[in-house]
Formats: C-alpha cells, sequence, structure tokens
C-alpha cells in the first residue's frame, strides 16, 4: 500500500473507505432532494423549472448532471481534507447551483438555441427560485455529508450503555 491509498497524512484505508460511502450517500441523496424540490416547488408556484419554451428536456437533465458533478466535487474535496462542515455545505450548494445553470446553457446550446440566448436562459436561472432551491438542496445534502463525516466511526450509544 503506497501513501497515495491512505489519502493524508495518517489517514487509515477504513476511514477512506468510509468517506467514500460517505460521499455516495450524499451525492445520491442529493440528486434525489434536488429533484424532488424542483419539483414540488414546480407543481406549488405553477411554473415551470426552465420556462423557455421549445427547449426540450436536454438543458434540464445536464443541468441536473452538472449539479451532481458540482456537489459531488466540493464534497470530494472537503471529506478528506477534514473541512466538511458549514462553510463547505454552502460551497456545495453554491456550486451545484451554478453547474446546473451552465450545464442547462450548455444544453439549450447544444439542442440548437442560440448561444447568446442560452446563456441567457442560464442567467435567468441563476436569479430565479431555482437556485434557490438547488444551493438548499445542496446545502441541506452537503451538512448531511458533513455531520456525518464528523461523527464517530463506532456504533452511536447512550452514556450509560458505554460501561458495559
Amino acid at each position: 500500500m503506497t501513501d497515495d491509498d491512505r489519502g493524508p497524512a495518517g489517514a487509515d484505508p477504513g476511514r477512506r473507505g468510509r468517506e467514500r460511502a460517505i460521499l455516495a450517500f450524499a451525492t445520491a441523496g442529493f440528486f434525489a432532494l434536488l429533484v424532488f424540490a424542483l419539483g414540488m416547488v414546480s407543481l406549488l408556484t405553477g411554473e415551470a423549472v426552465i420556462a423557455e419554451p421549445g427547449l426540450g428536456q436536454a438543458p434540464g437533465i445536464l443541468g441536473a448532471i452538472l449539479a451532481v458533478a458540482g456537489f459531488a466535487a466540493v464534497t470530494a474535496w472537503a471529506l478528506p481534507r477534514g473541512r466538511a462542515g458549514a462553510g463547505s455545505a454552502v460551497l456545495t450548494g453554491l456550486v451545484a447551483a451554478a453547474s446546473y445553470c451552465v450545464g442547462v446553457a450548455v444544453g439549450a446550446t447544444v439542442t440548437g438555441t442560440d448561444p447568446l440566448r442560452a446563456l441567457g436562459i442560464g442567467a435567468s436561472l441563476a436569479v430565479s427560485w431555482v437556485a434557490a432551491v438547488i444551493v438548499i438542496a445542496g446545502a441541506l445534502a452537503g451538512a448531511g455529508a458533513a455531520v456525518a463525516a464528523r461523527s464517530g466511526p463506532g456504533v452511536p450509544r447512550w452514556p450509560w450503555e458505554r460501561d458495559e
């Protein structure tokens, strides 16, 4: 086993596997929360997530893929370095929202929309309820990852159970 396999200085392989599991579950949780939150807010407000007619589904799908990738990248950066906390949770939300907006703009361009119009679509999402929902979803999932990373690896026990 090389030093690179152990992660940061002194980290054991078990901890690295635990961090990977936290990353996987947090990323899956973020994706689920993203889909649920955007769908529910859209349903409650009666507004489409991407209100531009004729775009199809590709921009939204690419936006979601990039949002999940952005979330995973920031979380993967924060977990092994011991930086998982409130700041990294907020950062994951901000990066996820920015990634979503970029993904929608790129997706709109790929589907044949004029690049300046696609940029406008992405920019309008960045200042709408969509970005706010993604920031909140990313921050919540990032906070969950931070809590899981900071908790001990053992089985949780009440104080009176520890004597046994």
